[in-house]
């Protein structure tokens, strides 16, 4: 029963955060720590494998990290109080790379 506007809102939430996940995860891959990531640093690099730093360099992705982080809370504010779950989901998920 959501209104179309939230439906748009939902939407712009999903794919930032679907984004947001797939940067700071490549970003893991190179910069992450083996033991806490559950998998072996440089993978993706090892198997050749175009990720957001092979392909940006760090310095960008984590801007572009920035971006989609921003662009997912943003669109989690508009649902008010109803979103503040989904806007701590997405700095939460920034914070991995940290």
């Amino acid at each position: 029963e959501a209104s179309d506007s939230q439906l748009i809102a939902l939407t712009r939430y999903a794919e930032n955060l679907g984004l947001a996940f797939q940067i700071s995860d490549d970003i893991l891959d190179v910069v992450g720590d083996t033991e806490k990531m559950g998998k072996s640093a440089g993978a993706d690099e090892r198997l050749g494998k175009l990720t957001y730093p092979s392909v940006y360099g760090l310095e960008e992705s984590r801007r572009r990290l920035e971006e989609a982080t921003g662009r997912a809370v943003e669109a989690a504010e508009s649902f008010g109080s109803g979103g503040v779950f989904l806007a701590k989901l997405a700095i939460d998920l920034e914070k991995r790379i940290s």
